[in-house]
């Protein structure tokens, strides 16, 4: 089978690791496979099945565009043509769309072309925006415009209904298999545009296992870190900022003031944090991370939209038990002693004062063996990739 992956981002970053680790597995399973990137690949390895899509001034001239009319994955047309000769030679079986909006590729142009050259066309929902009008996520908005045609939109106006008929227009057209990445995901899915216009699945994202993992002798990144609390609180985040998690870590951080509390990601300019806060910039070493989850006696995950939620899976996989909000995915990942789920902004303290609680009364280990488990049983990378290969087989028997 021929597999053709396409995503903004390579190796980094969320759905960069995911289709990093389909691509690999895709291979050993004896596939050919390919990946299209836009914007960033850390990978050094030089394969020549990863490839770029577009090039810098394209994708600028993509986002000066799309800031006009705010038509976003709608411009790109040269590259696009382009990538689509490619696409010509390569002659997959199937392509699996990931995240297209991120100023690279017509997406409208592209999903009809490809259907027209006989290429299968599944898409892989990492989050909402092909079922919207324009936005990535809408449950921090309150917005149900995307049930009724994203009219009367406050962020993207007349051009949200407009990008809306174009998704309406282009899933009559392909009629591709959709992947929800969580039971949220595909309830979502299942009352949008979507429906009834693609066949609807579900296949959780995965962590690999076999890097998050609970570490021990973890001294050595303590020392690093200077992470001198006996008792440790983790986040981790691309970036923190005022709207974006910050507020609360510092919150946290303040209730707790024997505690240390580690951020991992960019931190916006002129933050004053409590001196027990430690900050550690963005990183893609997934061994640091393992340490850095492994180290934590609670993970706190402060986002109120996940379609699926990869930090929190990769907490669990370490054996640091979570502490996430009841909206979205999040609470998908909270059984038994895996961790809490909260109401409300007000009920943080009290929960992670149970989850130390239940720490020091059962047991670290005891913990972490849970929250293990609960990841192999659900998040297996083997496993859930599989899936996708078995779903591509069912396509194309079709």
């Amino acid at each position: 089978m021929k597999i053709l992956q396409i995503n903004a981002v390579y190796k980094t970053k969320s759905t960069g690791r995911i289709v990093m680790e389909m691509h690999n597995y895709f291979k050993r399973m004896g596939h050919k496979s390919y990946v299209a990137y836009a914007n960033e690949n850390t990978d050094t390895s030089k394969d020549p099945n990863v490839f770029r899509v577009g090039n810098l001034i394209d994708h600028k001239l993509h986002a000066v565009l799309y800031r006009l009319d705010n038509m976003q994955g709608c411009h790109s047309k040269i590259a696009t043509r382009l990538f689509l000769k490619k696409v010509k030679k390569i002659k997959p079986d199937i392509i699996l769309a990931h995240n297209l909006h991120s100023n690279f590729i017509d997406m409208p142009y592209f999903m009809k072309k490809v259907k027209n050259m006989g290429v299968r066309v599944a898409i892989s929902l990492q989050d909402c925006w092909y079922m919207t009008g324009g936005c990535y996520h809408y449950t921090n908005l309150n917005c149900n415009g995307w049930l009724n045609g994203c009219k009367n939109c406050q962020l993207f106006g007349k051009a949200a209904e407009k990008k809306y008929a174009i998704n309406c227009e282009v899933m009559d057209y392909v009629h591709p298999d959709v992947v929800a990445v969580s039971k949220w995901m595909k309830s979502e899915t299942e009352k949008s545009l979507l429906s009834g216009r693609s066949n609807i699945n579900m296949i959780y994202n995965w962590v690999d296992r076999e890097t998050f993992y609970p570490r021990e002798n973890l001294q050595n990144i303590r020392n690093k870190y200077n992470i001198t609390g006996e008792k440790v609180i983790l986040g981790v985040s691309t970036a923190w900022t005022s709207d974006k998690g910050q507020p609360e870590m510092e919150r946290i951080a303040k209730l707790f003031p024997d505690v240390s509390v580690v951020l991992v990601g960019k931190q916006e300019e002129n933050t004053n944090y409590p001196d027990n806060v430690i900050l550690i910039p963005f990183t893609d070493s997934k061994d640091e991370l393992a340490e850095l989850y492994s180290v934590a006696d609670v993970f706190f995950n402060p986002t109120l939209q996940e379609t699926f939620g990869l930090v929190s899976a990769e907490a669990l996989s370490c054996g640091t038990p979570i502490v996430v909000y009841n909206t979205t995915a999040c609470p998908e990942f909270v059984e038994g002693n895996t961790g809490i789920v909260l109401e409300s902004k007000d009920d943080l303290e009290m929960a992670i004062k149970t989850i130390f609680n239940r720490v020091d009364e059962l047991g670290k280990e005891t913990i972490s063996k849970e929250c293990a488990e609960f990841v192999a049983n659900n998040f297996n990378l083997q496993t859930n990739i599989q899936k996708y290969l078995d779903l591509f087989s069912e396509i194309l028997s079709r």
